[in-house]
């Protein structure tokens, strides 16, 4: 086989397209932002056009980031983003050039290698308890969050040093979240010198799927397409001379070249090299016209397994050939215009659906024992990158090596853990427990934390009904409770019962607790104790038994200090603090949470840290003083969103501005209270986090009642109220029905303002929401003195 050699090829003509691209960098460094797909067909030259405009846009000032897709047909997540932000370090000196998303080794997944002694594997599944039960009301909503947050201060790092342009090479091949970090970051930087140029297959040339996903993000970041066309006869003939100056084509030459290569600068290329050593290329017509040999559809079959690009010693290891014998088929098959050279003695399919079409024709036995072949040539290389741990725990799947296939896709699926991506987690989590279950089915202590690990990664797909159906079915298996420590079946229901309070079912969680709590023993096992405390007190705390919540959360608490869990006691702390507020023990409250805030930001926990400091200004804002301490909790809450900044944790930082605007509000700053509660909603609406919004919205009716805008407060508060219905939330359900009575009042409506104090006096207003009873107390007095305004019955 010959090996190709593209970095000399020249870029020969294409003015328009080149023009095209010239005027969209000088948009780019006029500050305007942007998406541009550079289609064409492989070869034509999209790659030598990319490294000419580098070249440029680098001399005149630019920062280029340069990404290119793996070849692989399940690549990591993120592996598009990385490799582009890997690149960067080369280029980027000093403090002010560090990429601090690159060196994050757990946000984008940069897992180190195998034979690392840093990585240890999957964790186990007791020791991921507290995390996985959700700490500091944390929700799905917010999974995703400091990833997103990290890629906006990265690349806003980025911009504001001059015009940025993120070069992605083979787009069509980048993996689903890398993607998403495009359309993300098209939708962050609009106005902005950031250009994302992306390389793309034409549309026809791509699986269904692909083609489909493609148009997707082309339609959300409105990308333009540039198309760069093969070369027109005139230029072939240029490009022949370029290439070789001492030979003189003749015009029959040249039109023989371009008609057998069609333009394809790569195809000229081939076919050049061919005639030089007495290796002629079917014509183009007749392509496919004769039957293959043998050889020819061994190796055909083995490549179209092996993946998108097809290094020519992989292809050898798994077909079994004689080395001569494969290099003839192969040349063969490049003959023919089936593949195509690559350089590094790599081909690749000329079309993609040629390949679907050509995989899709194997037989099931024979798809599992090439898929076995080439993962034992694959893992036998000692490569231990990512990629080639996802491609082998795909192989080991499909060709069902059930040890090694459990062995990469758990690893597979931990480091998609890491990355934020739940999709990819999932589908290896999946395979995973296939293999397990055929491996080892008497396990089942092994195939429960499986099971337990698939369920969370459903769960954070917000797909809260499956992953508990997938425990249910778990739970039901016949003989299952026999064969289950005691411990293990706790974990497994714990788990239920998170699952559950995330869909608002909060009493049949409490059920749930209070009846393992009563009938298991867990000694010698205190993260299980831990997390059924914990999640008890949660669950009572949102259908408003206090003192109840405060014991579990002492409990919890105690636990924590007598296991040495430093951080797990800390986090006691926290819970008890939210407890002990609501109960009306400000004093008790600021204690706790303000010794929870310092253990947490000696651990380097700035996450709960930032949640402790926004409730120790809540707390602060709640005392009733005769002069309310409002700039001391204004203080809490920036303290808060610097600590959540660091900590790439915008859901916090939203929840501290909504806090904030509330403060604001009842300050009398109205202005300011809606500038922060504006931020507050527009990045809570971002992130999809639910329950903050609620929170936003009542803070926002609030206000429009405190400014008389009376359709607007109605408007946000119903929103509110639907909300909190639909996420099970009581004590909020309260809140609001108390902002609407407020708002009728205002309006003079005290029929309706009536109707809901009464539907307030029902629920047990002060017992479900003691912080607001003063407010409650005080509409029913101006209800029942006839008091005329708005202002004395919401202030």
């Amino acid at each position: 086989m010959v090996a190709a050699d593209v970095g000399s090829r020249p870029f020969v003509g294409r003015l328009e397209t080149v023009e095209a691209l010239h005027r969209r960098f000088e948009d780019a460094r006029a500050g305007t932002g942007g998406v541009t797909f550079l289609v064409g067909e492989t070869g034509v030259g999209k790659s030598t056009l990319v490294r000419a405009l580098v070249e440029e846009m680098r001399s005149r000032g630019a920062r280029v980031l340069e990404g290119r897709a793996p070849p692989a047909d399940a690549p990591p997540p993120f592996s598009l983003l990385r490799s582009a932000l890997e690149g960067a370090r080369e280029v980027d000196d000093g403090p002010e050039g560090e990429i601090a998303l690159a060196s994050e080794p757990v946000l984008l997944g940069f897992a180190p290698r195998l034979d690392d002694g840093a990585f240890h594997g999957p964790v186990p599944i007791e020791d991921r308890l507290l995390a996985a039960l959700g700490e500091a009301d944390e929700r799905v909503a917010g999974f995703r969050d400091p990833l997103w947050a990290a890629v906006a201060e990265q690349f806003g790092r980025f911009v504001r040093r001059g015009p940025t342009v993120l070069v992605l090479e083979d787009l069509h091949r980048a993996d689903d979240r890398s993607l998403e970090a495009v359309e993300f970051l098209a939708r962050q930087f609009p106005a902005r010198p950031l250009w994302i140029l992306a390389t793309v297959r034409p549309y026809a040339a791509l699986p269904p799927m692909r083609r489909n996903r493609l148009e997707a993000v082309e339609k959300a970041t409105e990308a333009r397409r540039i198309l760069l066309p093969p070369l027109t006869s005139e230029e072939v003939a240029a490009f022949l001379r370029e290439r070789d100056p001492e030979r003189r084509f003749t015009e029959e030459e040249v039109a023989r070249r371009y008609s057998e290569s069609g333009g394809n600068p790569l195809l000229l290329e081939q076919i050049d090299r061919r005639a030089r050593t007495g290796v002629v290329r079917a014509p183009a017509h007749a392509e496919g016209s004769e039957a293959l040999g043998e050889a020819e559809e061994r190796a055909l079959s083995v490549a179209a397994v092996v993946g998108p690009e097809i290094p020519f010693a992989l292809l050898l290891a798994s077909s079994g050939e004689d080395e001569e014998r494969l290099a003839e088929s192969v040349d063969a098959l490049v003959a023919r215009g089936l593949l195509l050279e690559r350089p590094g003695e790599i081909v690749s399919f000329a079309d993609e659906r040629a390949r679907g079409e050509r995989y899709r024709r194997l037989t099931a036995s024979r798809r599992r024992l090439l898929h076995r072949r080439v993962g034992e040539a694959l893992e036998a290389t000692g490569a231990t990158d990512l990629g080639t741990i996802y491609a082998l725990a795909r192989h080991f799947s499909i060709g069902k090596v059930d040890e090694k296939s459990l062995r990469y896709n758990r690893l597979a699926a931990d480091i998609a853990e890491r990355a934020f991506s739940p999709e990819t987690a999932r589908e290896h989590l999946e395979r995973a427990l296939e293999s397990f279950r055929r491996l080892r089915p008497d396990d089942a202590v092994g195939e429960t934390e499986l099971v337990i690990a698939l369920a969370q990664q459903v769960g954070h797909l917000g797909e809260l009904k499956e992953a508990e159906g997938i425990l249910q079915r778990h739970l039901r298996k016949k003989g299952l409770a026999d064969r289950l420590p005691p411990h293990v079946r706790a974990l497994l229901e714990l788990y239920l019962a998170r699952i559950q309070t995330d869909r608002g079912e909060w009493r049949t969680a409490e059920e749930t607790t209070t009846r393992l709590l009563a009938s298991t023993d867990l000694a010698g096992h205190p993260a299980v104790l831990i997390g059924l405390h914990r999640l008890r007190g949660e669950a009572l705390y949102y259908i408003a038994r206090y003192p109840e919540a405060l014991a579990e959360h002492t409990e919890e608490l105690r636990l924590a200090r007598e296991s040495g869990n430093e951080r797990a006691a800390a986090l006691g702390r926290s819970h008890r603090a939210n407890v002990l507020a609501m109960m009306g023990r400000a004093d008790d409250a600021l204690e706790e949470g303000r010794a929870a805030a310092r253990t947490l930001e000696a651990l380097g926990d700035l996450r709960e840290a930032a949640y402790a400091h926004m409730f120790i200004g809540v707390v602060i804002a709640s005392l009733r003083l005769a002069r309310p301490r409002y700039d001391e909790a204004i203080e809490e809450f920036h303290e808060a969103i610097r600590l959540a900044e660091r900590a790439h944790d915008g859901r916090r930082i939203g929840w501290a501005l909504f806090n904030e605007a509330d403060i604001l509000h009842d300050a009398g700053r109205l202005a300011e209270a809606a500038e922060r509660n504006a931020r507050s909603r527009e990045l809570l609406e971002r992130i999809g986090d639910r329950f903050g919004l609620v929170q936003s919205m009542i803070v926002a009716g609030k206000i429009a009642l405190a400014t008389g805008a009376f359709d607007r407060a109605e408007a946000d508060l119903l929103e509110a109220y639907r909300l909190a219905r639909e996420l099970k939330t009581p004590a909020d359900e309260v809140d609001v029905v108390l902002r609407l009575a407020q708002l009728s009042y205002a309006r003079g409506d005290r029929a309706s303002a009536r109707r809901r104090v009464k539907e307030l006096e029902r629920q047990n207003l002060p017992a479900l929401r003691p912080d607001v009873a003063a407010d409650f107390e005080r509409l029913k007095r101006a209800l029942a003195l006839g008091a005329a305004g708005s202002g004395d019955a919401s202030k």
